[in-house]
């Protein structure tokens, strides 16, 4: 049960990230990126000024689809790091390490977006970074045997 325990948690912080990734993705097709507001003013005179004409526009129909490569990063990574973790809670130290970079790398794309996109992926970075503390290679297992001294 213990060990079954020691999979979950870290599964389920990965879960939550895929679903904030999820929504990340999916804020590029109805989360207002540009509004604009026209006022018409008849005869010049500003204090009769009316606002008409108030549009906004998503980030896909602004930036086009290949935004979505951008809004992606959270979830991509986020299965990247649940398929490290799975290896290694089978004993491999190696997707444990791997699991590290691509966690690092998605707090480097944060924190290097951080003006623009960045604040969004906070969120899956957090969680994976748990994910991956919380994940423990069992006890013996990948442990390599030391080698004997020649005779």
């Amino acid at each position: 049960m213990a060990a079954r325990g020691r999979v979950v948690v870290p599964m389920r912080l990965c879960a939550a990230s895929l679903l904030w990734g999820a929504f990340v993705v999916s804020t590029g097709f109805w989360f207002p990126a540009v509004s604009q507001t026209t006022e018409v003013c008849p005869s010049g005179r500003r204090a009769r000024c009316t606002t008409v004409d108030e549009s906004t526009s998503t980030l896909v129909t602004t930036d086009g689809v290949t935004v979505l490569f951008w809004l992606a990063i959270p979830a991509a990574a986020t299965l990247v790091v649940a398929a490290l973790v799975l290896a290694a809670r089978h004993g491999s130290r190696v997707a444990r390490a791997a699991a590290w970079c691509a966690v690092g790398a998605l707090w480097v794309v944060s924190l290097l977006s951080g003006f623009s996109i960045g604040p969004w992926f906070l969120p899956s970075a957090v969680l994976l970074t748990v994910a991956v503390d919380l994940t423990r290679t069992p006890s013996g297992a990948a442990t390599p045997e030391p080698m004997a001294a020649p005779r």
